[in-house]
């Protein structure tokens, strides 16, 4: 049977994916063994199925072949930007998003965009396309995958530039590997089906060799294994099938602010998706500051362990061994990942001790010492430390360094003519220890130089000159130095990591005092700004919160704060708030503006964004980009505490009134049924007996329709009240939904007088689980509004599809359209024409909760072209 960390682990993943839309991944060696083509072929097939398939991006290198399969898919715009005074061309991501397929093929998953663009990545388009519910097919070749990348530099010798993470690997939930023997690439290739001839001859004699060739087909084969074996134990695991006696691993890299740190990282992640066994980074932070460069290099590969869906571990500790070891036991790892030293001088005998030591020094893990290739080494650049920098002290520091000297000096001279000179080395060293309580490095040691000059001076013979006969002399004045430069150097020490504990305590004692005062704010406007001031005053940075309050639109949230962002700055505020992810600088969305923007989120619900204005820091670290987080984080809190609070209020009165509604709603209701079936039966009698005054007839029919129109107004409020109850039990059957659809539109024909309608099925039956009355009601409702509120020449489209998942009917129409806020037409009551006679503004309610009741959705939408257009989706599941 599965554990229950993994059933929570799969639990977890099924919950990241519930509504993202599915990656499907065409995988091959190179460049023209047929992925865009096979991936255009399957887009065919779907489209035939009933699919909305669009073609995002593709990328034809003019091969007629690909060109030819593109055929009659829709194809969207591409987006013309400007880079160097050359216009360029690439994927239209808004206009995707605005479209909305159901599938959209997007080639070429490693390309990097063009500056200017929202992301600097293709593979960040496709993120954003998954996560707004929207399919994705796509292309890779396995050379651009980040954890192979040094592999394939070391079989190719071609250094790959462009990479994308394995965590894209893993989001896919389905790769189709098209394999080609190399012989037939070299042919194609040869034949100018891959590039051009001009390009194709230099291809043929670089990376297109027949031994490069073998080499990737090799290893993405050998990925493709590794995954299916993934998949398998995932299953069996979930199956409760005993999978046999597998060793227990987990990887723990030891990251630094390294250039080498990043080839460790992905081979960490190479060597854990080949054990199939999870993997995270521990990283050792000492009071030794970093500089800017060393700073920048480090959050890297960070980003990159997240990226290879690596756990970070930050270990505070000034032993860097102890750190590490630390950090294995938390992770509770087999083996640790270390890189071999490379340096030379000083830091190379450091570097070679901390590997030593974490070798022959502990039996807790097993060790990797990891070399990089040559081509890798050569291009490594080891970031600039902090540069030693001379701060002359304050004029109190350096008085109370010559005061600490001149005593030490008054009291030997007291003590010269009872001790040897020898001795008097000890008064000195007794000040020069209890100085180092008090003095900073530069003034101790100016201490210690200004106190051996005049231990030399005053008492070694000869006196009074600089000069020593003795070589015990030079021996003890030597060892006098030594001894005051390793006090001063473990001083130092002391000092740094008491300066990083001081400042760390005021850290977490700042932000104890901010959830301390949050909770006892008396609004959001006052939690805001008790977290804006905290932001000036740890981090000298001006922001502004924009808090929805119950608005939908980010256009309609109340700002509050000093910074004011641009145009452009706006773009990534928004995109921050829809993508629920954070943006602008330091980040890959938008990194150009000055803003760094956090959207303020609990699991409930988005409340707003934050904005911070990241001018004056030239870098920001990991420990300044930790505490925004945090500062963030207990300001989504403390808005969804008193958002909760708000909406409790909002309860009780809506409670009470909704009580005092359905009472007098059913009582009125029941009231009017019995005279109106009455009138209704009386008025058909006389219809159908008829009568010699042809007035009377009129009247009787005019009777009739009203009448019915009333009754069904009644059943409408029935029919709400039920569902407002939980009193309405489904009733579901095996359906052919395009036969409920025309029988529906067959009882409506008689109102449609001119206007135009045009209908469109799948080749297909369409068979769902359904209440066939609820389920025709509700379009009913939906076509009884089109025809009320559409003109008499108006067109109305009524068109099913189906994906495989779910079915979807799509009716649109020409009219007027539904306004600014379209999804407001599903609320209670709500006419968007009152003018017109007829309705009472709950038939659409009615059938969004008959929709929903199935597990569906029915979303109401202004047409591009004029008009509206509801969509229904509904699952297709097995009958229960």
């Amino acid at each position: 049977m599965p554990t229950p960390e993994q059933l929570l682990n799969s639990l977890k993943r099924q919950e990241t994916r519930q509504g993202q839309g599915r990656l499907k991944i065409y995988l091959g060696m190179v460049a023209g063994v047929g992925k865009t083509y096979a991936m255009l072929k399957s887009a065919h097939q779907l489209k035939e199925q009933g699919v909305d398939v669009v073609v995002g991006y593709i990328e034809t290198h003019g091969r007629v072949d690909t060109i030819a399969q593109i055929g009659d898919l829709e194809v969207l715009p591409r987006l013309k930007l400007q880079h160097r005074d050359v216009e360029m061309e690439e994927f239209d991501l808004d206009l995707a998003l605005a479209r909305k397929p159901s599938l959209i093929l997007v080639d070429e998953l490693a390309h990097t965009n063009v500056p200017g663009s929202r992301h600097p990545k293709r593979y960040q388009d496709v993120l954003e396309l998954l996560g707004r519910g929207i399919d994705v097919h796509t292309t890779l070749n396995v050379q651009h995958l980040q954890s192979r990348a040094d592999t394939v530099a070391q079989v190719t010798g071609v250094i790959v530039q462009e990479i994308v993470p394995d965590s894209l690997i893993d989001r896919a939930d389905d790769i189709i590997y098209i394999d080609q023997d190399p012989d037939e690439v070299i042919a194609r290739l040869h034949q100018g089906k891959i590039y051009p001839p001009e390009k194709a001859k230099a291809a043929a004699g670089n990376f297109f060799k027949e031994d490069n060739l073998t080499a990737l087909r090799e290893m993405g084969l050998r990925l493709m294994a590794e995954r299916v074996d993934h998949e398998l134990t995932e299953m069996k695991t979930l199956q409760g099938v005993p999978l046999g006696a597998r060793p227990h691993h987990r990887l723990v890299v030891a990251v630094f602010a390294s250039p080498f740190s990043e080839y460790l990282v992905r081979w960490t992640r190479r060597h854990a998706y080949a054990l199939n066994c999870p993997w995270s980074a521990v990283y050792v932070r000492t009071s030794r500051p970093l500089s800017d460069e060393e700073e920048a290099l480090l959050r890297k590969n960070l980003e990159t362990v997240r990226d290879l869906g690596g756990e970070v571990l930050e270990i505070q500790d000034d032993d860097i061994i102890q750190g590490i070891l630390t950090g294995v036991r938390q992770q509770e790892a087999t083996q640790l990942v270390l890189g071999k030293p490379r340096e030379r001088g000083w830091w190379w005998f450091w570097k070679k001790h901390i590997t030593h030591s974490l070798i022959y020094g502990q039996t807790l893990v097993d060790v990797h010492v990891v070399s990089p290739p040559e081509h890798a080494a050569k291009n490594l650049k080891m970031p600039a430390k902090p540069g030693f920098s001379l701060k002359w002290p304050k004029p109190s520091a350096l008085g109370n360094s010559l005061l600490a000297v001149g005593v030490a000096t008054l009291i030997n001279l007291a003590l010269l003519d009872y001790v040897a000179y020898h001795a008097l080395g000890i008064i000195y060293m007794l000040t020069f220890c209890l100085a180092a309580i008090f003095l900073q490095h530069f003034s101790l040691t100016l201490a210690a130089i200004l106190s051996a000059l005049l231990w030399n001076l005053v008492f070694i013979p000869p006196r009074f000159t600089f000069a020593i006969t003795a070589g015990e002399d030079w021996l003890m004045l030597l060892m006098y130095l030594v001894t005051a430069s390793v006090i001063g150097t473990f001083t130092r020490q002391l000092r740094r990591s008491e300066e990083r504990l001081r400042e760390q305590g005021e850290r977490t004692e700042a932000l104890y005092h901010l959830t301390r005062t949050l909770a006892g704010a008396r609004d959001g406007a006052e939690a805001i700004h008790l977290s804006l001031e905290q932001l000036k005053t740890e981090l000298e940075v001006d922001a502004s919160v924009w808090v929805l309050e119950g608005k939908r639109r980010l256009e309609e949230a109340r700002q509050q704060g000093s910074f004011v962002p641009s145009d452009k700055e706006w773009a990534a505020l928004q995109w921050a708030f829809v993508n629920r992810q954070a943006a602008g600088r330091f980040t890959d969305t938008l990194p150009a503006v000055q803003g760094h923007y956090i959207p303020l989120m609990d699991q409930t619900g988005v409340w707003g964004i934050i904005g911070i204005n990241t001018t004056p820091l030239k870098e920001l670290s990991t420990e300044s980009l930790a505490l925004m987080q945090a500062i963030s984080q207990q300001l989504s809190f403390a808005l969804g505490r008193y958002d909760l609070f708000r909406q409790l209020q909002t309860r009780q009165v809506r409670e009470e009134s909704e009580k005092i509604y359905k009472t007098l709603l059913n009582s009125v209701s029941h009231e009017l049924r019995t005279p109106l079936t009455a009138i209704h039966g009386f008025a058909d009698a006389l219809i159908t007996r008829g009568s010699a005054d042809p007035q009377v007839s009129e009247f009787a029919r005019e009777i009739s329709q009203n009448a019915g129109r009333l009754e069904q107004v009644v059943k409408n409020f029935l029919d709400m009240g039920r569902i407002e109850a939980g009193q309405l039990k489904l009733q579901k059957r095996e359906t052919d939904f395009e036969e409920l659809v025309r029988g529906v539109w067959s009882r409506l024909k008689p109102q449609v007088k001119n206007r135009q309608v045009r209908l469109q099925f799948p080749s297909n039956p369409v068979l769902l689980p359904l209440d066939s009355v609820l389920i025709a009601q509700a379009i009913e409702n939906v076509l009884k509004n089109a025809l009320t509120y559409t003109p008499h020449d108006a067109i109305i489209d009524i068109q099913l599809l189906t994906d495989g998942r779910q079915a979807r009917l799509l009716i649109s129409d020409n009219g007027p359209g539904l306004g600014n806020n379209p999804e407001q037409v599903f609320e209670k009551f709500w006419r968007g024409n009152p003018g017109k006679t007829g309705g009472t503004g709950l038939g659409l309610s009615i059938a969004h909760a008959f929709v929903e009741l199935h597990e569906g959705t029915l979303l109401a939408e202004n047409n591009r072209g004029g008009g509206a257009v509801f969509r229904f989706t509904l699952p297709l599941k097995e009958i229960p």
